[in-house]
């Protein structure tokens, strides 16, 4: 039961944190119109290039996030086992 609830609020945690991103680029969209309109480049790209730089942000949001969780909830803690590893390698 530990186990699921801690899974949850881990997936909870990085659901929100894509949704807090949707305002941001409904503010965005008449920019990016306005550049594909004056043959600037397309959309995608624009969509891409803003992928690529949210992904390091968020991983490093996530893994914060997860070892903050991990700790808190009383997980092993020994080296010898290596859980926090495999824990991190998993949740992302």
């Amino acid at each position: 039961m530990t186990t699921y609830i801690f899974f949850n609020s881990a997936l909870l945690f990085t659901a929100l944190a894509a949704m807090s991103e949707i305002p941001a680029l409904y503010a965005q969209r008449p920019i990016v119109l306005r550049h594909q309109h004056a043959a600037l480049y397309h959309p995608f790209i624009e969509a891409l290039a803003l992928t690529l730089v949210d992904i390091p942000i968020t991983f490093i949001t996530i893994v914060i996030f997860s070892i903050i969780l991990y700790f808190m909830t009383g997980l092993q803690r020994t080296v010898v086992s290596n859980r926090f590893t495999v824990y991190l390698a998993s949740h992302h």
